[in-house]
C-alpha cells in the first residue's frame, strides 16, 4: 500500500474539516489502495502543539522542504492561496488547494499554467461534485433524458452573516476577492458548468445588507463590508437554457439548504443536500416523480457512490464530500495520474473563477450582461 504523506498549510476551520476527513477514510475503508497520514502542519503566526501531527514546522519553507511529503493542503485565507500554491508547486508538490484557487481570474490561471508545466498533480475543494446525487444529474442529463434544457435555478442559503459578528477577512474585498459570490456561488457556478456546460453570459446583482461591523478588539470602532452577503446571477448557457445561480450569507432557514432545479422538455430533476445521495426525477410523459439510482450509471458515479459514507456512518453532508473528494485526491496521488476526468483541477476551478469575475464586471457596470469572451 502507498503512503499519502500530507502537509497541512493553516488549521482554522476548514483544515480541521479537512483532518476529520482524512481521519475519517482510514476507520471507514480497509481497501483504500493508499494510506494517508497527516505528518505535519505549518500556521502562520500562530504556534501550537502537535496534537494529531507528528510535528508543526516554524515556516512554510520547513513544510515544502520535506521530501517525505507528497502533497501539500492548503487551508488559509483566500488572499494567501495564490503565492502558497505558487511555491508549493516550485518544491514540486502535488497541490490540493480550498476554493477559490486564487484571488481572481488572472491569478488563477497563472496557477493553472504553471502546474501544467511542472506536470504536478493537483485538485481544489469544489466538493460538491462528488455528492451521489449531483453526479447522478450530471449523469442524467448527458443521457439526454432531460430533452433539451429548459431553465434552472441552483441556490445555496446560509446564515452565518445574518448577525452581529466582527469583521472579518472574509468580508473584505483585498483579502477574500469576495463575498457570498466567491465563498459560496463559486460551488454553483462550478456545478453548472460540471452539470450543464459551458457559461456563455452572465448578468449579476449583488447586495450587502450589513455595510459595517465592528472591529475585533477594540472598543466600539467599526470597519466597512466591501463584499457582497447576497448574490443573483443570470446565467446563459453555451449550449440552450437560461438559468439563476442564487447564493446568501444572510437567509435564516431551520437548515442552510443548497437546491438544484433542472427543468427541460421531457421534465426535471431537483438535487437537495438534505438527500445527497439521490436525485429526484420527474418524467413529463409519464407524469411520474421518483427517488433512486439511475440507469446507465458512469465510472465517476460508482466512485463517489462507493466512497461517499452511508447514512449509519455520514459526518454530516459537507464532511461527506470532504471526505470523498480528499479521496479522490489520494487516488490520483497513488496512480500518479488523475483517474476520473471528473475531477475538479486547478483548469476546473480557474473556469468557476472566470464567471466569478464576469459577476463582478457586470455589477460594476451596472448589472449588464457580460460574454466570457471579454476576460479572454
Amino acid at each position: 500500500m502507498k503512503r499519502a504523506n500530507i502537509g497541512v498549510v493553516g488549521f482554522g476551520g476548514i483544515a480541521k474539516v479537512h483532518a476529520l476527513a482524512c481521519y475519517a477514510l482510514q476507520v471507514l475503508y480497509q481497501d483504500m489502495p493508499f494510506e494517508p497520514k497527516l505528518l505535519k502542519a505549518y500556521r502562520r503566526g500562530q504556534p501550537q502543539a502537535k496534537g494529531i501531527f507528528q510535528e508543526i514546522v516554524p515556516s512554510l519553507d520547513a513544510l515544502l522542504e520535506d521530501e517525505e511529503l507528497d502533497l501539500i493542503d492548503i487551508c488559509t485565507p483566500n488572499y494567501l492561496h495564490c503565492e502558497q500554491v505558487k511555491k508549493a508547486l516550485k518544491y514540486g508538490k502535488a497541490v490540493y488547494c480550498e476554493k477559490p484557487l486564487a484571488l481572481n481570474f488572472k491569478e488563477a490561471k497563472a496557477l493553472v499554467e504553471l502546474a501544467a508545466n511542472k506536470h504536478l498533480l493537483n485538485q481544489v475543494a469544489l466538493i460538491y461534485r462528488f455528492m451521489p446525487a449531483v453526479v447522478q444529474a450530471r449523469d442524467y442529463v448527458a443521457g439526454s433524458q432531460l430533452g433539451e434544457i429548459i431553465h434552472f435555478k441552483f441556490a445555496l442559503y446560509h446564515k452565518g452573516y445574518l448577525n452581529e459578528r466582527p469583521l472579518s477577512w472574509r468580508e473584505q474585498m483585498k483579502f477574500s476577492g469576495g463575498g457570498a459570490l466567491m465563498d459560496l456561488g463559486i460551488h454553483l457556478v462550478d456545478l453548472v458548468r460540471f452539470i450543464l456546460g459551458d457559461i456563455a453570459a452572465v448578468r449579476a446583482e449583488l447586495f450587502t445588507y450589513t455595510q459595517e461591523r465592528f472591529l475585533k478588539g477594540t472598543e466600539g470602532e467599526k470597519g466597512r463590508v466591501d463584499v457582497d452577503e447576497y448574490a443573483k446571477l443570470d446565467v446563459q448557457l453555451k449550449k440552450s437554457g437560461l438559468g439563476t445561480i442564487e447564493c446568501s450569507r444572510i437567509s435564516s432557514d431551520l437548515y442552510e439548504n443548497t437546491v438544484l432545479e433542472i427543468y427541460g422538455t421531457q421534465g426535471s430533476i431537483k438535487v437537495i443536500d438534505r438527500e445527497p445521495r439521490y436525485v429526484q426525477i420527474h418524467r413529463h410523459a409519464a407524469n411520474i416523480t421518483s427517488t433512486g439510482d439511475t440507469p446507465g450509471v458512469t465510472p465517476f458515479y460508482e466512485f463517489c457512490r462507493k466512497v461517499f459514507p452511508s447514512e449509519k456512518n455520514s459526518l454530516g453532508t459537507a464532511v461527506d464530500m470532504h471526505l470523498t473528494s480528499l479521496y479522490n485526491m489520494c487516488l490520483n496521488l497513488s496512480e500518479g495520474k488523475v483517474i476520473y476526468a471528473e475531477t475538479p483541477t486547478f483548469w476546473e476551478a480557474a473556469e468557476a473563477q472566470k464567471v466569478i469575475e464576469m459577476a463582478l464586471i457586470s455589477q460594476r457596470d451596472n448589472s449588464r450582461w457580460v460574454n466570457g469572451d471579454e476576460l479572454d
